[in-house]
């Protein structure tokens, strides 16, 4: 699987009728990324999502950054994950994430042990039947969401590397020291697209404050990190 250097990881997709999805994703495909992240929340379902975008592109990566654990069980994640994979030859990358409190509790579960309750998912995935045609070994590739340095190692020892969402670089070099080099590591990193450096400090300084609800996603050193940056810039 050839993910490429550079992604793009967005919800607006999720916002736009299929017809335009679709065109969108042409238009991705043909600027050069290599993969795109879908995520899922309370719009679309990842596996019928990433259906979607795999029927709009011929080499592009659709991943789910991610699929949360707790809309489906184990044996139709795995079904899902091995229908996509053998449908469009090995572009399909499951990202898997434990989610959080709110978006759980939501949908009728109890958040609680997500290291615990991520490793007896992933068993029941490696246990669970599929009796259709399934695809190559190398065709089948997931991730795990992973932020703490506990899920961190079961993405090491369970899963072919992690995506951590919302982390600044030294995230990503720590992550990396726990993975080993030949895991992947598909961190989400925000960027700004704009070429003027004043206008793209403007843009940035105003993304902490829209982000701060996510804080308690993240491990509290990062999470503190978010908060002093924010100080500094607002003195």
């Amino acid at each position: 699987m050839e993910l490429g250097r550079i992604g793009i990881w967005t919800s607006a997709l999720d916002r736009q009728p299929a017809a335009v999805v679709r065109r969108a994703v042409a238009e991705i495909e043909g600027l050069g990324y290599g993969a795109l992240w879908v995520g899922e929340a309370v719009r679309r379902e990842a596996f019928a999502n990433a259906s979607l975008l795999l029927s709009a592109s011929t080499q592009l990566v659709v991943a789910t950054g991610i699929a949360n654990i707790w809309a489906r069980d184990p044996m139709a994640a795995a079904a899902g994950q091995r229908t996509l994979s053998e449908a469009w030859g090995g572009r399909f990358l499951l990202g898997l994430g434990i989610s959080h409190d709110p978006l759980v509790t939501s949908r009728g579960h109890r958040y609680e042990q997500p290291l615990e309750t991520m490793r007896a998912y992933l068993d029941a995935m490696d246990r669970a039947f599929y009796d259709a045609p399934a695809p190559g070994a190398t065709d089948m590739v997931r991730v795990l969401a992973a932020l703490g340095p506990r899920m961190l190692a079961l993405a090491a020892e369970r899963a072919d590397g992690a995506h951590p969402y919302l982390v600044p670089p030294e995230h990503t070099h720590r992550a990396r020291q726990i993975l080993r080099a030949t895991k992947l590591l598909c961190p989400e990193v925000a960027v700004v697209a704009e070429p003027d450096p004043a206008e793209a400090r403007r843009i940035a300084r105003k993304t902490p404050r829209n982000l701060s609800p996510a804080e308690e996603l993240l491990p509290q050193p990062f999470a503190a990190w978010l908060r002093r940056r924010r100080s500094v810039r607002r003195r």
